[in-house]
């Protein structure tokens, strides 16, 4: 054990933390000739009532909170408060045609929760898409309702040439809610994912399987060549293929001229 870190501080609310993701932030230049960011290891952590803390933990022996999500005056306007998923990836928010509002990458948390607001009768699932790339201003940025009971998520990156597109898989007592997240401030849920019981001795209707959970598979997109040496990726024309490995070698090894 290296440390310890109180998330509650004075609040006297109890201690919920329940949901903890670490994630590293690389550092980033800040304009044309401004400085770069920090590098960052950040651990997200669900805390019930108290919503999110974003914790720096760079220095393992001394973590200190940055942040909380949500601020104190959003905080207050729940009666009912509960974090049930979290997610983190970088994405690349496109700008316009001709360049006026730029491509920048950003860092975005993605966070299921369910909520009752003062004066709601019943409590709502969401998905919040909350921009981290300042970790100690974070931002929220857009916001999707989900099926009540909503919890836990995975991402996924799809490759629809040209583009990477960024997805969430949440499990719900429907099945797997599938959200579109390629344009961030527009969160959008899609289709649906589900599996079906078959009736007992053929009596009865089939029901929805309940999702308590989900787990995306993923390979790297740079991987060219699968365990066996087989190609993976398609090339641009008829009898053009990839390097092999020994042609690779004697290509790295090849002398270059000049000092």
């Amino acid at each position: 054990m290296l440390s310890t870190l109180d998330l509650n501080g004075p609040d006297a609310e109890p201690n919920d933390a329940r949901k903890v993701i670490a994630c590293f932030q690389p550092s980033r230049p800040q304009g044309t000739f401004g400085p770069r960011t920090k590098a960052r290891q950040l651990v997200f952590v669900g805390n019930g009532r108290n919503g999110i803390a974003i914790v720096d933990a760079t220095d393992p022996s001394k973590p200190r909170v940055l942040s909380r999500l949500p601020g104190d005056g959003d905080r207050r306007a729940f009666q009912e408060l509960a974090v049930r998923g979290l997610a983190f990836r970088s994405h690349f928010d496109l700008g316009s045609e001709g360049g006026r509002i730029p491509t920048v990458e950003h860092d975005y948390l993605y966070v299921v929760f369910e909520g009752r607001r003062r004066g709601e009768q019943d409590p709502q699932a969401r998905l919040a898409v909350v921009r981290v790339t300042d970790p100690e201003r974070p931002e929220g940025v857009g916001q999707v309702e989900l099926p009540r009971g909503a919890q836990r998520l995975d991402v996924l990156a799809i490759y629809n040439p040209p583009f990477l597109q960024p997805y969430l898989v949440a499990a719900t007592p429907e099945g797997g809610a599938i959200v579109d997240v390629s344009r961030s401030a527009q969160a959008a849920l899609g289709g649906r994912l589900y599996s079906m019981t078959k009736p007992a001795y053929g009596q009865g209707e089939p029901q929805r399987i309940p999702w308590f959970d989900a787990a995306v598979e993923a390979f790297p997109l740079d991987r060219l060549v699968d365990e066996t040496g087989a190609p993976e990726k398609d090339v641009s024309h008829e009898g053009a293929r990839f390097l092999d490995r020994a042609e690779l070698e004697k290509v790295l090894g090849a002398k270059l001229g000049g000092d």
